[in-house]
């Protein structure tokens, strides 16, 4: 896989999740308690900033209550990342 197809799915992915948290109402620190991780790496997933684990975004989508499947099809739905 090339840096621009790694870093194109890390942003997508990450906006991605923050879609789903904000219209789940959730706040960062909510996510982060639940699912282990720091606020700041939450935050830095969700901003494309950060390589991450699988095991990470299935814990994410498991929380989510979100089919993992989702997270990485190709389609034209606009994911925003203008949400704070």
């Amino acid at each position: 896989m090339t840096k621009l197809n790694r870093d194109h799915w890390r942003t997508i992915i990450g906006a991605r999740l923050k879609d789903i948290r904000l219209s789940q109402n959730q706040t960062i620190p909510e996510v982060a308690g639940v699912v282990g991780l720091s606020p700041s790496t939450i935050r830095k997933i969700e901003d494309g900033k950060t390589n991450w684990l699988l095991t990470t975004i299935v814990k994410l989508s498991t929380f989510y209550k979100i089919d993992l499947g989702e997270l990485f099809e190709e389609d034209t739905h606009n994911h925003s990342t203008t949400h704070e």
